[in-house]
């Protein structure tokens, strides 16, 4: 495994070298991609791992069985955990050091008190061995919502929760290095930092390439993924595609949700929470300042791009796409609309930017806390503090050419949320204007950063 998952292994390996046994809980969205990080985990490690099925108890006790006697340990067919974690304990030839269950929730759905065997079994062998076990699930919805009320006190004997997070998009550059940095922004905002995603991806095709042949071609690895995770995991699919069509339009609000679809306020609030629980939809908060007057609230926005992209693109022209071949409709549907959708994938980038200078200390000020704010006129794409109040502004614009005037714009917005901005930062990839580029030589505070300050920072 390269680097690319470089700070959660670390994470895994001090969890490893601690002195005593314990039990963890890793768990990721299911386009995160794990198996490549626990493959390098457990390299060179004793170890032992059962990805559980969906499965009454009876059976999934035989499968891992099974699994077991193929690897020459002598069980019954159908033992009990207990047995299981007995028999991997006494084969000392076998015995696992590490111990990671995948699919964990397809247990404890079935058997609640499995936690508690896992605590009975750790009791047993760390009297003379040290081990690691790793429940690992993909289900990021159940474990922080369903997987303590359900196993009840026996979630005490859970050590910690890892959430294995997207990627950046640094990361997704290095990975795909040839990918010019227009096609890799905008790859980004069509699959995000989810790794799992990534490998579908033709590294010599450019963008628009992979698009067409693997999103809106119908036999396209990932032409149905983005209504897979709803219908997946959701019933009344109608109502949250619906939901999900009218935020793509731009109805953030449960207002206008609720005058464009006719749902009743209360049912879209909680279809919108079984989203947020998804990670499909987020709820924006604006930074906390006095401008509370001027800043939007309650609004609501999709967070995850493959499904922001769908239902801003595919969705609305879904018999347009069966009747024409995916590049005359890439052509006709997207490329016009295309850096408009990107630029909200941008800022998230400039974002990533600021925290990299701040972590190479070549900021005006070590940031102590960040955010954005979202206006009801105007909005503040980057706001960055440190402890003793000092500000930075910004503001980001793709395929925008920024003159003194968005300058202007930003400081005026800045007035009515109420900040004082002691720095002002103005992103652009097609660059600025002289008049500005003047102004920035001459203060300070003013600081213009282009696409190939963006590729090199």
């Amino acid at each position: 495994m390269d680097n690319i998952r470089a700070n959660d292994l670390n994470l895994l390996n001090r969890w490893y070298r601690v002195n005593t046994s314990n039990i963890i809980v890793v768990y990721s969205h299911p386009n995160v991609e794990k198996n490549e990080l626990y493959s390098e985990f457990i390299k060179d490690r004793s170890s032992t791992y059962y990805c559980a099925r969906s499965a009454s108890e009876k059976e999934q006790q035989y499968q891992w069985g099974k699994e077991l006697r193929a690897k020459g340990i002598g069980i019954r067919e159908y033992p009990g955990y207990r047995d299981i974690f007995r028999y991997i304990a006494k084969s000392r030839t076998k015995r696992a050091s590490i111990l990671i269950i995948d699919n964990i929730e397809l247990i404890l759905k079935v058997s609640k008190d499995f936690i508690g065997l896992v605590k009975e079994y750790l009791d047993i062998v760390s009297e003379t061995e040290k081990v690691l076990v790793v429940l690992s699930s993909s289900n990021v919805a159940w474990i922080e919502n369903n997987l303590v009320s359900i196993v009840g006190e026996d979630a005490d004997y859970i050590d910690s929760f890892v959430k294995i997070r997207d990627l950046p998009f640094s990361e997704l550059r290095n990975s795909f290095p040839y990918m010019s940095y227009e096609d890799a922004l905008e790859t980004y905002s069509v699959v995000g930092g989810k790794t799992r995603l990534w490998s579908f991806l033709d590294k010599e095709l450019g963008f628009k390439g992979n698009i067409c042949r693997h999103l809106l071609d119908r036999r396209g690895i990932l032409h149905r993924e983005a209504t897979r995770v709803i219908e997946d995991n959701l019933r009344e699919t109608s109502v949250y595609f619906t939901i999900l069509s009218e935020m793509a339009l731009g109805k953030l609000k449960l207002n206008e949700l609720h005058k464009a679809t006719g749902f009743e306020r209360s049912k879209i609030a909680v279809y919108i929470k079984n989203l947020i629980q998804l990670e499909v939809v987020e709820k924006v908060f604006s930074y906390e300042y006095a401008g509370h007057e001027n800043a939007m609230k309650g609004v609501y926005r999709i967070c995850d791009p493959m499904m922001d992209f769908y239902f801003t693109f595919i969705y609305p022209n879904l018999s347009m796409l069966e009747l024409m071949n995916p590049d005359k409709f890439y052509d006709i549907f997207i490329s016009a609309a295309l850096p408009g959708y990107v630029s909200k994938y941008f800022k998230k980038i400039c974002m990533e930017y600021i925290e990299n200078q701040n972590a190479k200390g070549a900021l005006p000020f070590e940031i102590e806390d960040s955010g954005e704010w979202i206006g009801k006129v105007g909005s503040i794409d980057i706001i960055a503090e440190n402890e003793y109040g000092y500000t930075l502004l910004g503001n980001c614009f793709w395929q925008h050419y920024v003159t003194s005037e968005d300058y202007e714009w930003l400081q005026s917005v800045a007035q009515k949320a109420k900040i004082r901005g002691d720095y002002f930062y103005l992103f652009s990839s097609l660059g600025f204007e002289l008049k500005l580029q003047n102004m920035a030589a001459n203060d300070r505070g003013l600081k213009l950063i282009d696409l190939n300050m963006l590729i090199n920072g």
